[in-house]
């Protein structure tokens, strides 16, 4: 499922947050949207990431960064 993609960030993270996580859409189709916080070898984390299919795949697109320091990069 478009949940499950997301376990796979989740795996090598400590102390997960989930911050936000919903079902939206991308180009009218499923999509599913998820922010965690953690840790990563002692290091506060945050990944911001979205699942969606096409035709038979399932694709998983993150961008993750220091905690805090994620919005900063966006803009970059």
């Amino acid at each position: 499922s478009l949940q499950q993609m997301h376990l796979l960030l989740e795996d090598s993270l400590n102390e997960i947050k989930v911050a936000t996580e919903e079902t939206t859409e991308i180009n009218s189709k499923p999509a599913y949207f998820k922010s965690i916080t953690g840790l990563l070898d002692g290091f506060a984390i945050e990944i911001r990431s979205f699942s969606f299919k096409r035709k038979s795949c399932t694709y998983l697109s993150s961008l993750s960064g220091k905690k805090d320091n994620l919005e900063q990069d966006m803009e970059a």
